[in-house]
């Protein structure tokens, strides 16, 4: 009888000591992954960030002691790391990992719609344009101006489609449709003719030149 009992101690035993070894954490230096129980073939360890990583910088290798701080729980806020750092928190306890800064997303120099004032961002502080405080605009209508570590310059951009006067509209007599051929006319950009009576109004733009009618 005594031998039975010590066999079914022995066996408890094993059976506790295997439930411990499947929830402990491998015992090398710094936090590792945590090991799969033999009954769940379905588990995946959890890969745990290398401490011997010089962009790792573990601030507890405790899950439970991540939770307890100020930026533990998920209704916080606080973001314990630096800005080119990005902060990790799970089976194998959180920290910090550096991610360093990001390049900036330079205007390609090979694009035909951009125009570079300036590769160099001291320059371009040097500039009338350069400071935020000033009313200086060194593009053209249809351009964006651009200042950032790349340098500054011009970017072209669509105009916006010209609101042309209504052709079916009988209050509005085209001359011509062709703009080249509106600044050929009399009535072109370099004289002050009116080609309109006294109660119509001249228009000139992108879609031609005309008299509206003055109702």
């Amino acid at each position: 009888m005594t031998l039975i009992r010590s066999g079914i101690f022995a066996a408890l035993a094993s059976v506790l000591l295997a439930a411990c070894d499947a929830t402990i954490k491998n015992d090398g230096d710094g936090p590792g992954p945590t090991p799969c129980p033999e009954t769940d073939p379905g588990c995946e360890p959890a890969e745990c960030p290398s401490a011997d990583e010089p962009t790792v910088h573990y601030i507890t290798d405790d899950p439970a002691e991540c939770g307890l701080t100020d930026c533990g729980g998920p209704e916080s806020d606080c973001i314990p790391c630096a800005e080119s750092q990005e902060y990790f928190e799970n089976e194998c306890g959180c920290g910090c990992i550096d991610v360093g800064p990001t390049e900036p997303e330079c205007p390609s120099e090979a694009d035909p719609t951009v125009h570079y004032i300036s590769n160099d961002p001291a320059q371009c502080g040097l500039t009338d344009c350069g400071s935020p405080e000033t009313d200086c605009i060194p593009c053209g209508d249809y351009q964006e101006y651009f200042q950032n570590e790349c340098g500054c310059g011009c970017i072209d951009i669509e105009p916006p489609a010209p609101v042309c006067p209504d052709p079916t509209d009988p209050a509005v007599h085209y001359i011509s449709t062709d703009p080249d051929q509106c600044g050929m006319t009399d009535c072109g950009i370099d004289v002050d003719c009116i080609p309109c009576d006294g109660d119509q109004e001249y228009f000139e733009n992108d879609c031609g030149c005309g008299c509206i009618d003055q109702i």
